[in-house]
């Protein structure tokens, strides 16, 4: 967990497309939403979660409008980065 944990940190923009998947969307829904017009680097980046088991295809059969979600195993790792932030926030406000 912890490698992709220091994954996410090193990329925002998975961060961003897991906690965007807490409901299904396609490529072109995550692009809209991050005002992102590379589908390709969209892709790679949701490749790669896929590959880390952070997410998955819904649909994976089909050859376009592919949904994806974030795993139960994405959702853990999401909830530990989220936790880790906030302790780092709270430690630098009492420095």
């Amino acid at each position: 967990m912890w490698t992709d944990i220091s994954y996410l940190l090193h990329s925002t923009t998975a961060k961003k497309i897991l906690s965007l998947l807490r409901k299904p969307k396609t490529p072109s829904d995550i692009m809209k939403i991050l005002g992102n017009e590379d589908i390709q680097g969209t892709s790679q980046t949701m490749q790669k979660l896929k590959t880390r088991k952070l997410i998955k295809c819904l649909n994976p059969r089909s050859f376009s409008y592919r949904l994806y979600i974030i795993t139960p195993n994405g959702k853990k790792t999401l909830k530990q980065l989220l936790k880790l932030e906030e302790d780092n926030q709270e430690d630098n406000y009492d420095a």
